[in-house]
């Protein structure tokens, strides 16, 4: 179960979201491999199970280089945050 999911929507929303905006344009890998660790970290600490997932899944992709696969990732980052809401 999420613990303080308002909180960690918050999170999520402010710098997070602002981050991924600048990811949309250009994939500076390390830098996404960084917030992907972020991202997992989060969901750890909030029991997140899907955010930690997707922190790992975006760090498979930096990784391995795939970016059709990053950019899909950055794409559903909305759609994970109003499933984290659902939920809370």
């Amino acid at each position: 179960m999420i613990i303080n999911g308002s909180e960690l929507i918050a999170r999520l929303e402010t710098g997070f979201t602002e981050k991924l905006e600048e990811f949309r344009t250009r994939q500076p890998m390390n830098e996404i491999r960084e917030f992907g660790n972020q991202i997992r970290e989060l969901g750890r600490s909030y029991h997140a199970d899907s955010l930690n997932h997707y922190g790992e899944e975006l760090v498979n992709a930096t990784n391995d280089f795939d970016i059709n696969k990053i950019l899909n990732l950055i794409g559903a980052f909305p759609q994970m945050i109003a499933q984290i809401r659902k939920r809370i």
